[in-house]
């Protein structure tokens, strides 16, 4: 099973995510290519609601075709700005974890940046006087928004 038209089933799971988890995804466009990303945090708040906590992740243009051939997995090879989501894509199985790293400083962007289309704000919902790129969509990005973001990446 798969979402039509992109992302596909790897391995189902209930992980326990942590920074620096290493995920690894495929996608329909993409037949044969591993593609990677990564948990930057399980706090973030993006929804307007201080009690909800969402995943920060970061999807990456890096690819492979070993899921366990990781490659250089740096902030400037972002395929998307950062997305907040829940767990569904690892326990449906479109994110398999296949690595941890401690995150180090040149692992994450200086600013999250995130916009509801009238304001800026950072990962913990506290607002910015501006854009800082990339700039993500604020808010909860279920496993079909990600797949439909993806494949307009892919375009």
């Amino acid at each position: 099973m798969s979402l039509d038209p992109g992302l596909q089933v790897l391995r189902r799971s209930r992980p326990m995510l942590a920074p620096g988890d290493i995920f690894a995804w495929q996608h329909a466009r993409r037949p044969g290519r591993f593609h990677f990303g990564r948990v930057v945090s399980t706090e973030a708040n993006l929804t307007g609601i201080p009690e909800v906590h969402c995943i920060l992740i970061y999807l990456y243009r890096a690819w492979s075709l070993d899921k366990h051939a990781i490659p250089d997995l740096r902030h400037d090879l972002l395929l998307l700005p950062p997305i907040g989501t829940n767990r569904l894509g690892w326990t449906r199985g479109y994110f398999e974890t296949v690595a941890r790293q401690p995150l180090t400083k040149a692992d994450v962007l200086p600013q999250h940046c995130f916009t509801d289309g009238a304001s800026f704000l950072d990962e913990h919902g506290r607002y910015l006087p501006g854009p800082v790129e990339p700039v993500g969509r604020y808010g909860l990005a279920g496993i079909g928004l990600i797949d439909e973001l993806i494949g307009i990446a892919f375009d």
